[in-house]
């Protein structure tokens, strides 16, 4: 999963970027704003978005450039200005770790580019008015949304086209009930749901 919302962050990134391969000369600037400190969380999510983005020909330094940004320790009120930080780099597009990232982002342009992931609920949060349609300069990706994961599906199939079988892991907790009380996770076409 890790690696499909970097797939993500990657086509987001070239997003807005017309004629984006005729123009080897172009380095994008990506901002990657984090919730936590640099020690684990923050530097494996780098690290990984680092390899799936070389994974498809885009290595940091040579034709495209990593902004990360995260505040020290808990100073979590300190991501606006770490947004700012980015927005003043002009950096092309700003990938968010989480609801309180993606806030500082939004708060802090209206014209650059969001993707966030990490996001239990992006439209209770204010991020987006509702994940069908974002609107706006923010988008991303949501394990709230259950009507996102036969979409999710597709994507895994099409990044894997041997795929025979793919597993999801959530509690029961999180599943919001329909109008009738009953809960049910939205299938692909072909897919074997077993719950």
């Amino acid at each position: 999963m890790r690696r499909v919302i970097a797939l993500i962050f990657a086509a987001a990134a070239l997003i807005g970027h017309e004629g984006f391969a005729q123009q080897p000369a172009k380095v994008s600037r990506i901002g990657f704003l984090g919730p936590t400190s640099a020690p684990p969380p923050a530097v494996s999510q780098v690290e990984v978005f680092r390899t799936a983005l070389a994974d498809l020909g885009y290595a940091d330094g040579r034709n495209v450039i990593i902004e990360a940004r995260w505040p020290e320790g808990e100073q979590l009120d300190r991501l606006s200005e770490l947004a700012a930080s980015l927005v003043s780099l002009k950096v092309d597009v700003i990938v968010a770790a989480g609801a309180t990232a993606a806030s500082a982002a939004k708060g802090a342009t209206t014209e650059i580019p969001i993707v966030f992931a990490g996001v239990v609920n992006p439209v209770a949060t204010g991020l987006v008015a509702n994940t069908a349609k974002p609107e706006g300069n923010v988008t991303g990706a949501t394990t709230f949304d259950p009507l996102q994961a036969g979409a999710q599906i597709e994507m895994l199939k099409e990044a894997f086209p041997g795929l025979a079988r793919a597993g999801r892991l959530g509690s029961r907790a999180s599943i919001i009930p329909d109008s009738r009380g009953r809960s049910s996770f939205p299938r692909s076409p072909g897919s074997n749901h077993q719950g």
